[in-house]
Formats: structure tokens, sequence, C-alpha cells
């Protein structure tokens, strides 16, 4: 059995080694020692709620964090672009000789376009409408044996025989597409742009007898503000007016017409009436009766004259002369200018009774109600009126113009039964 002496050797063999206890430790070694109480004190100064502070006690201590740094304005130096800067910083984008100068604008509000003539009347509505016998007519003539009027003309209007004009192209009839589809329907046109849609506006409407033929605007119901349609007469008579048949609004409840003589973009230099009674012919089926002879409320043709009639039964001056024709059409401009085309041909007439029915080769581009008129022994006389329902007032068609001595015995008529 080994000793213990060489294990170890500091203790003797008989004794073990000590062995020092951890002491035990209590419940009360554990437990948190009790604070004092100590009353917290308010600071005299709250950041949040500052007090107002008193004139001339004390200031704020405190600043707003982003206060915006007051900004120099920069000097500019006379006569140059930019101020000196640091080399390499910013140029000038333009030369001193070159620098452009703004100045303000002074806004000049737009002038309207003058409205010319006095102003529209007060709506009327039309009376009476009746379609005459020619017999009758005819009778009533010989009974009182009257002469027709001739044209007259006041004496402070200028007279002019040929108007000034202006030519006039819609901006689409240069279009290759359209120049296309007119070559293909006008083949013997050496030039159809120029025959189909080149027109002439007529400029001389405060000349006399050219200031006779105005614009005409139709509608019922009594809505004197939405026309129904549009057409062209000419007074033959200080309350006298002559139209289409077919521009009448036959049989409609509250109808309605108002006459603007010389009217053109939008300006009635002579003024306007309304339209009282219509008298017409029955229809003869041959369209060489389609006009009618209208009463107006106010004589307009005391400012601005009126035209004659004529006739013949000798076709020989119907095709021997040149005429003029004039109308508005809606198809051009809204129908707001007159149109005229002069040195027109009668190639061909109709006879119908007292009626004749006469045509030219001129496109009339729907002037529903236009007049045919001439110079016969210096009186500006009406042979004729465009006839023709709506839809045959159209291009491509040879024009037919309602006349004969038919046309200035209803003229006769009005004069003598109409006060």
């Amino acid at each position: 059995m080994e000793s213990t002496a060489s294990k170890y050797p500091e203790y003797p063999p008989t004794s073990p080694p000590k062995v020092t206890p951890y002491p035990i430790a209590k419940p009360t070694d554990y437990a948190p020692k009790p604070r004092e109480y100590q009353p917290t004190k308010t600071p005299d100064y709250d950041p949040k709620y500052p007090p107002k502070p008193e004139p001339g006690k004390y200031e704020p201590k405190y600043e707003p964090k982003y206060a915006p740094k007051p900004v120099e304005p920069v000097k500019y130096e006379p006569g140059k672009y930019a101020p000196k800067s640091e080399p390499g910083k910013y140029e000038p984008k333009y030369a001193p000789q070159y620098e452009p100068k703004y100045e303000p604008k002074v806004y000049v509000p737009p002038i309207p376009e003058p409205k010319y003539g006095p102003p529209c009347p007060e709506p009327q509505c039309g009376k009476t409408q009746a379609c005459l016998n020619p017999i009758e007519v005819k009778c009533s003539m010989e009974e009182t044996c009257f002469e027709i009027t001739k044209c007259h003309k006041p004496a402070h209007l200028p007279c002019g025989k040929v108007p000034t004009t202006e030519t006039y192209i819609p901006k689409y009839a240069h279009k290759p597409e359209c120049a296309d589809i007119i070559g293909k329907l006008k083949p013997e046109y050496d030039d159809p742009v120029k025959h189909v849609f080149e027109r002439t506006i007529n400029t001389s409407l405060k000349i006399w007898p050219h200031c006779t033929i105005g614009k005409i605007w139709v509608g019922e119901n009594h809505n004197y503000t939405c026309p129904l349609w549009t057409g062209t007469g000419v007074l033959v008579g200080k309350d006298l007016l002559l139209t289409a048949s077919h521009t009448a609004p036959w049989g409609r409840y509250g109808w309605w017409m108002r006459f603007a003589p010389g009217f053109s973009d939008g300006a009635e230099p002579f003024g306007s009436s309304y339209v009282s009674d219509i008298r017409g012919y029955h229809t003869s089926g041959t369209e060489a009766d389609d006009f009618v002879v209208c009463k107006l409320f106010t004589p307009l043709g005391d400012t601005c004259g009126w035209m004659g009639t004529e006739a013949w039964t000798d076709d020989g001056n119907y095709t021997g002369g040149l005429w003029n024709m004039v109308g508005y059409s809606p198809l051009f401009k809204n129908g707001k200018v007159q149109f005229y085309e002069d040195n027109e041909k009668i190639k061909k007439i109709r006879d119908d009774g007292p009626f004749k029915l006469l045509e030219t080769k001129g496109e009339h581009w729907g002037w529903d109600g236009g007049v045919l008129w001439g110079w016969c022994k210096d009186c500006p006389c009406v042979v004729g009126v465009l006839s023709g329902s709506e839809e045959e007032c159209c291009i491509f068609t040879d024009a037919g113009w309602a006349g004969g001595p038919g046309l200035p015995d209803l003229i006769c008529w009005a004069w003598t039964q109409w006060d």
C-alpha cells in the first residue's frame, strides 16, 4: 500500500485537508433597500411651453433650428449681362451686344367686328298664304290697266352696273384627292377646280342695284332663333319681295320669314323686315312657276331701292343677252356672303303656258331663290328665279330659272291688291 506522505507532503498523514465552508445567504440580503422619497422640482422653464416673456425682462433661450438665412440680393453692374464670377463657374449665355431685352406687353382686348345697320326688328309671325290662278291674275291686270313699275334708285345711293368682286376658292379644292374626283366627274373641263370650285364674291353690297338682293331666313313654331333653312330674295317694290316658291314655308304653323338686303358677313346695312303675306301660283309640274311675291312689314325699298321685272314672249330676247346670277350658298362660308356670276347665257327655254323655264349651264351651288337679272334700257330687271327642289339645287346640273310673262303679272297684282 502506497503511503500518503508522497501525495500530500504538507499535511500529516493522519489528518484530512481543511475545507472552508461557504456562508449561507440570508433572505434579507436580496431584498431591495427602500429609497427615500425626494419630490421633483418643476423647472422654471419648459422648452415645450415657453412662457411669454415680459418686455425687457429676458429673451427666449432657444431659437428655431431651421431658420432660413437671409439671402443678399445680387447686385448687377449696369451694361453687363451677368456679374463677375469665379473662373469656370458659369459663363453668360449671350454676348453683351446680343443681350435680350424683355419689355412688358400691354394687353389690348380684341375689337369685335362692326355690325352695320339698324338693330334687328321685333319678331313678327306671318299672316296669310295663298295660291293664285294665273288666269284670274291676268284678268285682274286687264281690269286695273296697271303698268308694271320700273326700278327705283334712291338719291343717296351710288349706282354701279359692274360690282367689285373678289375670287374665292375653298382650301380643300387644291387637295390632290379632291382634284382627282372632280376630274372624273367633269372630264370635259380643262381646269375642273377653276370651273367647279372657284367663285366670285360680290363686295358692292352698298351700291344700287346690288343692295336690293339679300338673304332670307325661314322658320316655324314661333321659334325665331333657329331657322329651318335660308334662301335668296330681291326687292321688286318698296315692300315687295320676290323669291322661290320652295323657299316659302307653305302650310307650317307659326311660320315666319325675315329678309335682309345687302347682307354680308353678319352686317345688315339697310336693316331687315319680316314677311306678313305670301302669294304664289298653283304648281304646274314643270317648276316654271316656282316663284312667290311676299309683302314686308317694313318698306325697305325706301332706303335701298328695288329692281324691275321683265318678260317676253319671243325667246330671242332671252338667248341673245348676257345675264347675272346672284345668290347665297350654304355650302360656302355658311351662306354669309353673296356670290355673283356674270356674262351667263340662257341656252334653252321650255314654255309652260304663261311661264318659261330658263336653263343656264353655270353651276349655282344651291342658291335657293337665286336671282337671274340683267340691264334692260338702263334699268335692272329680274327675268328669273332659281327653280327646283332643294335636292335638285346642287352642282353638276343645269340651273333652271322660273320666269316668263307670269312673273311680272304676279308683281303687278301685288302692286294693285296690296296697299
